[in-house]
């Protein structure tokens, strides 16, 4: 369930998806699996950073850090977000 949210979120061209997908790194993903794409923790941060480079075109990784640093940065630049 965990896993398809977070694959959801990348498809609402808000915003707001991409502050709630960038807070989603700093969740524990211990002992959470999903039986298609995510089998450790470092697994659902992968599809975190796959949602957020659907939502911005952006291929950064799955580091907390660079996305605020970024999404900091352009946030009112990115077209296509409401």
């Amino acid at each position: 369930m965990v896993n398809q949210a977070i694959t959801v979120l990348g498809l609402f061209k808000y915003k707001a998806a991409v502050d709630a997908l960038i807070d989603s790194f700093d969740a524990d993903f211990r002992g959470k699996s999903d039986w298609r794409r995510a089998y450790n923790p470092g697994m659902f941060r992968e599809n975190i950073a796959t949602s957020l480079n659907q939502l911005t075109g952006q291929k950064i990784g799955a580091e907390k850090q660079a996305w605020l640093k970024w999404w900091n940065t352009h946030r009112d630049a990115i077209t296509g977000l409401k």
